[in-house]
């Protein structure tokens, strides 16, 4: 994959983020604090295993993120 089809990646990610996860949602997870309570999410993030995306990609997309002022996480156990 190259750094354009990653970022044609990545806007489709974050579309579905956007779409399941913004406005008002019920919190559903039992122990909760907030567990069945409405609340309204003020910033969703993506988040990628850092270990499959290789470094120039990674820095492609964390400039276009930063572009688009977006929550772009890589994740390195």
């Amino acid at each position: 994959m190259n750094a354009d089809e990653a970022i044609k990646h990545y806007r489709a990610d974050l579309q579905e983020v956007h779409a399941k996860y913004s406005g008002i949602v019920e919190v559903r997870r039992p122990g909760h604090p907030l567990f069945q309570q409405r609340v309204e999410i003020s910033q969703a993030h993506v988040v990628y295993d850092g270990t499959l995306v290789p470094l120039p990609i990674r820095n492609a997309l964390s400039g276009y993120a930063r572009s688009r002022g977006t929550a772009l996480h890589f994740h390195d156990p």
